[in-house]
């Protein structure tokens, strides 16, 4: 019983993660139009801050109940598709607390905010191909 709540909390979190980066980095943006940079920039550090605390609690779950699930379910051998998602798990959560600390130092910088948007880019498409994996290996 608990595996399936595990489970249903991994889905969860990687869905919000995943979700979220991936809007942010890029409808955000595009449905902002022609506006001027500065306030395309304002309205997606908002976007960005008001995300930030959804991002935070499904990164910790996601860690928690990736590793209660390998280690209740197989061990730390469970398959070729659990190895790549620790794999690409590891760089997406380096460049989010990366981008995270930077932007909490830096929060008003146009410069800064460009440079979120390139990581928030990588964390969304390193998501989306954890994602496919994910659905790729049996579990």
């Amino acid at each position: 019983m608990t595996v399936g709540w595990m489970h249903v909390i991994h889905v969860l979190a990687a869905t919000i993660w995943v979700g979220g980066a991936f809007i942010l980095a890029l409808p955000v943006w595009r449905a902002l139009g022609a506006g001027s940079d500065s306030d395309k920039t304002q309205i997606w550090g908002d976007f960005a801050r008001a995300f930030s605390i959804w991002a935070w609690l499904s990164m910790i779950l996601l860690w928690v109940s990736g590793f209660w699930l390998i280690i209740e379910f197989t061990g730390f051998g469970a398959g070729m598709h659990i190895d790549l998602m620790m794999t690409i798990a590891i760089p997406m959560t380096i460049v989010f607390l990366i981008g995270e600390l930077a932007y909490r130092k830096k929060t008003g910088d146009d410069t800064m905010v460009k440079k979120l948007r390139r990581m928030t880019h990588i964390v969304a498409w390193l998501g989306i191909i954890t994602v496919g994996i994910a659905s790729w290996g049996p579990f």
